[in-house]
């Protein structure tokens, strides 16, 4: 492999609307001896495709719409797959040694960390081109990306530092320097911070993604590895690879309230979409040992294959897929019953595994009206915007939700699902309002049916 380390990622992915009910997930294996890329069906744990690719694919990325895979090879190429062919459509050639690489939120570009030489090559997904190459600091392996997709966070391991890339502009707007040997790097899911591994000095450091400086530099374990952060943003489990621990951060305080004994050589860390349980393989001992994250304790611990090695949660939740890159094998854990579900023969030496996730189809969107009124009291005048929706087909609401802005975050208020109106009092004279209605289903997750602008009388 390059004489490279395996330092393998964190699996990302974004649903629309929310948690909308998956219909099928299959999960992308990358093969490093046998180059190939596997592909299983998690519905059934059955193989229903092998691609070839380049020559040593290490990692695997799936664009948000889950259109595409991305797979970087030794061969100093990316591979891009079809994901509705299970073909390969591009060959793209980057840097020197490419690694880690990651999709930004909205599908537009991929960012591939290029070992070998030094920088970052990003390229464009609607043409399949490299339009920039980001000089980085030294050995750049890992590297993460915002939830707004605004910047990309790079680790350079020779360089002990950190490159934050803009997006827009594709330049380094800051280099921050960090611990010693900077593995790992991940963003919370709130952006406000990114944590950092640094694998010899036993430490993380916490980034404020506002002013771009490190805050704290907290003491954890033995050679930490990996971090990943709770969908929630109030913890990160650190694994901490000699001393067979991994250290709990209170994102808050950000300092360590509980470190967990676990297998052999903990390496690759993955948390469910709820949030309630952190899994953990064991590179050397054959286990994947389970957490509670509410106990901080380990709660299971499953035998698998020989050097389980990246561990990603279907986007379900119901499975955990391990590659076990000593054998030609991935194990298919049920995280209900912390049981070996499936073994699944995939090729030699088998590292990273990311997903893709099917949704239904949104339900179609209603004709929502709007207007102001001015209602005059004795000592006061209030404004009171009134919206109106029609009653939405395919699914079956309990309550609405209405929001003030289109990234849902300005919650205006709810109401059950008999009302298909909803009244916003107190509103500023001669202002523009937009709101957008999201209906909230009891299993099929929340859809965005509709909105409508009100413009003062």
């Amino acid at each position: 492999m390059n004489g490279l380390k395996i330092f393998s990622k964190a699996l990302v992915f974004y649903v629309l609307f929310f948690d909308a009910t998956f219909l099928r997930a299959d999960a992308y294996v990358t093969n490093n001896s046998s180059n190939t890329v596997s592909v299983i069906d998690t519905t059934t744990d059955g193989l229903i495709a092998n691609i070839s690719v380049g020559s040593q694919p290490f990692f695997v990325a799936i664009t948000p719409d889950q259109t595409r895979a991305y797979v970087s090879n030794g061969d100093n190429t990316v591979s891009v797959i079809d994901t509705a062919t299970n073909s390969v459509i591009s060959t793209i050639a980057v840097g020197v040694s490419p690694f880690f690489i990651v999709a930004t939120p909205d599908s537009s570009e991929v960012y591939v960390a290029n070992f070998g030489s030094n920088d970052v090559s990003i390229i464009d997904t609607a043409t399949n081109l490299v339009i920039a190459t980001v000089p980085v600091g030294a050995q750049p392996q890992y590297l993460a990306v915002t939830p707004s997709g605004d910047r990309v966070y790079v680790a350079n391991t020779a360089s002990n530092d950190i490159s934050v890339i803009d997006t827009t502009t594709h330049l380094v707007i800051s280099t921050i320097p960090v611990g010693l040997l900077p593995i790992f790097v991940a963003v919370t899911p709130d952006g406000s911070q990114a944590y950092v591994t640094n694998n010899s000095d036993g430490t993380l450091s916490a980034i404020d993604t506002t002013t771009l400086t490190v805050t704290s530099t907290i003491p954890v374990g033995v050679a930490p590895f990996f971090v990943v952060v709770t969908p929630n943003s109030a913890q990160a489990y650190v694994s901490n690879s000699a001393d067979n621990t991994v250290s709990v951060v209170d994102t808050l305080l950000n300092s360590v309230t509980a470190t967990i004994s676990v297998g052999s050589t903990p390496e690759y860390l993955a948390v469910t979409p709820n949030g309630l349980e952190v899994y953990v393989p064991n590179n050397g001992d054959m286990t994947v040992s389970v957490i509670d994250t509410s106990l901080n304790m380990v709660i299971a611990t499953v035998s698998v294959g020989m050097n389980p090695t990246v561990i990603g949660i279907t986007p379900d939740g119901l499975q955990a897929f391990v590659t076990n890159n000593g054998e030609m094998s991935v194990s298919a854990i049920d995280t209900t019953t912390h049981l070996v579900a499936a073994t699944i023969g995939v090729g030699i030496a088998p590292i990273d595994v990311a997903f893709t996730a099917a949704f239904p189809p949104p339900p179609p969107q209603v004709l929502v009206t709007g207007k102001q009124k001015k209602m005059v009291f004795l000592l006061q005048t209030e404004r009171e915007n009134v919206i109106n929706w029609q009653l939405p087909s395919a699914i079956t609401p309990i309550s609405y939700s209405i929001y003030r802005d289109a990234a849902l975050t300005d919650l205006a208020g709810t109401v059950p699902a008999e009302k298909l109106f909803f009244k916003d009092h107190n509103r500023t004279k001669n202002k523009v309002y937009t709101y957008y209605i999201v209906a909230v289903t009891e299993t099929s997750g929340q859809f965005l049916i509709g909105n409508v602008t009100v413009f003062p009388p």
